[in-house]
């Protein structure tokens, strides 16, 4: 996509931390960070929802999760995941070869860094690439080759949550059997709460199980939408809770609220 005019790109490098700031969580999605009007971008009738929605011609390929999509259909495999001494994404329980699988490939279509976020609804827009919260890492690190796209530098998604988080429900500890259990299977975790897990001072009572995507082949993937909420809706939490920037999280990023949601720490 092309660079747009100067104007735009002034505009668009001083709202974002405004409307961040900005917005109630859970007053959904006009006036929220995912309101592209905000940051200069034009919608020929002002609509906010068109810059990903659309009720007629929308994307019919490009992943099985595709909820009346109006932007460009991003098909690339982001088959490079973060790996450590500590972690190994690629070789988490029944992950898949794809990481951007369900709802993370529809993220990845602003955040992926190449398609302007004005383009959508047949519009080919020329807005500045989203390059400062740049996904994947391609030619950043070892590992990625040419043409090889990654999530290198994130934290793991597209992986069978509840096959890996096999951990206790918040507050119960954990048993030598589960401990055992992990030392059998390495691709689990005990000390990562199962998939009944309390989203912590959310107050709508949300848990992991949730917000996981599950895939036509049955399995219950981790992806995007399991720490952020897109729409601004269901991201609210108890007054101990409050933070004063909205990132669109389940829970709050104070005490790592969020964290210890899934992890045992």
């Amino acid at each position: 996509m092309h660079r747009g005019s100067l104007t735009l790109i002034i505009v668009c490098s001083l709202v974002p931390s405004c409307a961040f700031g900005a917005a109630a969580r859970g007053s959904g999605v006009v006036g929220s960070p995912h309101d592209m009007t905000l940051y200069g971008y034009i919608d020929p009738q002002a609509r906010v929802c068109a810059f990903c929605h659309t009720p007629h011609h929308a994307a019919q390929t490009g992943g099985e999760y595709l909820p009346l999509w109006s932007r460009a259909e991003d098909t690339k495999q982001f088959n490079v995941a973060y790996n450590s001494t500590s972690i190994n994404a690629i070789s988490l329980k029944e992950a898949t070869t794809d990481k951007a699988i369900g709802p993370t490939r529809l993220c990845l279509s602003c955040h992926d860094g190449t398609i302007a976020p004005d383009q959508h609804y047949g519009i080919t827009g020329n807005a500045p690439l989203i390059n400062d919260d740049n996904f994947p890492s391609l030619g950043k690190g070892a590992g990625i080759g040419a043409g090889a796209i990654g999530l290198m530098n994130d934290h793991p998604i597209g992986f069978n949550y509840p096959a890996v988080a096999i951990g206790p429900e918040t507050g119960v500890v954990l048993d030598s059997a589960a401990i055992l259990t992990a030392a059998i299977n390495p691709n689990t975790d005990p000390w990562v709460r199962n998939a009944n897990a309390l989203y912590l001072f959310n107050t709508l009572n949300l848990k992991v199980a949730d917000r996981l995507f599950v895939a036509s082949n049955g399995i219950a993937y981790m992806t995007c939408a399991t720490c952020h909420d897109v729409h601004n809706t269901k991201n609210v939490y108890t007054t101990a809770g409050d933070e004063p920037v909205n990132y669109l999280l389940l829970a709050p990023q104070a005490g790592s609220k969020l964290c210890l949601t899934c992890h045992l720490k």
